[in-house]
């Protein structure tokens, strides 16, 4: 796996060269300089839809366990965001992160079925946004053939996943498909450990879907406005460059690029996917190639910053959680060490003791 992984970042840093070198350095440049400071924007701008998605998280919770505030949700969705672009873990880094930190403020096996609910609620929003219109634009706008059937291809495989895994979750079942999948590939040992560890996590996506299954809908739709903050950038770059006022293809840009993007998952961060799929797509709008990568390096500058600002959040949050756990340490020893014979004794027992179930 690691070696595949390698390869992928070596196919990536090549198609990445060889694109930056047919579009030219220079052409390149003088399209970054005629966005200027609304880079600035443009940048912020991803900040707005994290708090979409924090919002599509908070969701994903039980309506019980929504205590934690909207702020922390960010801060912590932001960290484990940050772990996943850096990370060669398909996306599982970040939501190991996430889940510690949000274990400071909500049981464990909550906290492990909101997460496995919120990932399903992403990717619901991102490839019917992605796929429905696709369809509509792909109706009017000339795009490669062998493209458009591999974006319907990755639309099929990935949407019959999804499907499944809801089907599964409602059910309180993936426990069990663990344990098949486990047994299937010759690892019954790790399927036993992951499907008994599922159990309660199982019981508890069960109880979501019975008491706040609703919720689900109104998550994917907090996801999906999260992602229209993409279109917003498409339509600030297109404005700043060339006074072009048109969310059509500022909804173009983005709809066709994160479905060019899903379907190239398998190489890291995207290197050179995200620039071709751009460059196609600038020219089939009749603008050149050239504009389309800069669009692409604006993006990844956005994505540079924020990944940035999550390893910041990141090392506040885990020192906060270091914090904690020391704290509760030093409570739990104080506990032991107390008098407990002499009931003269309880008023000198600290108050951290009476926290003790």
């Amino acid at each position: 796996m690691k070696l595949f992984h390698r390869l992928m970042i070596v196919v990536g840093i090549a198609l990445f060269a060889g694109l930056l070198w047919e579009c030219g350095p220079e052409e390149l440049l003088k399209a970054m300089r005629g966005l200027g400071w609304m880079l600035v924007p443009f940048v912020l701008l991803e900040g707005v839809a994290d708090v979409f998605h924090s919002l599509g998280t908070r969701l994903s919770f039980r309506r019980a366990h929504r205590t934690i505030p909207l702020l922390r949700m960010f801060r912590i969705r932001l960290a484990g965001v940050a772990i996943n672009y850096v990370s060669p873990t398909a996306g599982m880094g970040g939501e190991i992160v996430k889940g510690t930190l949000f274990g400071r403020f909500c049981p464990g096996t909550e906290v492990a079925s909101a997460l496995v609910i919120d990932k399903l609620s992403i990717a619901i929003a991102q490839l019917s946004m992605a796929t429905i219109g696709g369809s509509l634009i792909l109706l009017w706008l000339p795009f490669p053939p062998v493209l458009t059937g591999v974006l319907y291809l990755t639309s099929v495989l990935l949407g019959s996943g999804m499907l499944g895994f809801l089907y599964f979750q409602k059910r309180g079942q993936l426990g069990r498909v663990a344990g098949w999948v486990g047994g299937l590939v010759g690892r019954e040992r790790f399927a036993s450990w992951v499907g008994d560890s599922l159990v309660k996590v199982d019981a508890a996506l069960a109880t979501y879907y019975r008491e706040s299954g609703a919720d689900l809908g109104w998550s994917i739709l907090a996801h999906a406005l999260g992602y229209a903050c993409g279109i917003v950038q498409g339509w600030l770059f297109l404005w700043t460059l060339f006074g072009r006022n048109s969310i059509a293809d500022a909804s173009t840009i983005w709809i066709l690029g994160t479905w060019c993007d899903m379907a190239g998952f398998m190489i890291p961060a995207g290197l050179g996917i995200q620039e071709g799929s751009r460059m196609i797509i600038f020219k089939a709008l009749h603008l050149t190639s050239a504009v389309g990568f800069a669009f692409s390096l604006a993006l990844r500058i956005e994505q540079v910053f924020w990944t940035a600002v999550g390893f910041g959040l990141y090392a506040i949050e885990y020192r906060e959680l270091a914090r904690a756990q020391a704290g509760f340490g030093t409570a739990e020893s104080e506990c032991a060490a107390a008098p407990v014979a002499a009931p003269t004794a309880a008023a000198s027992v600290p108050e951290a003791c009476e926290l003790r179930p």
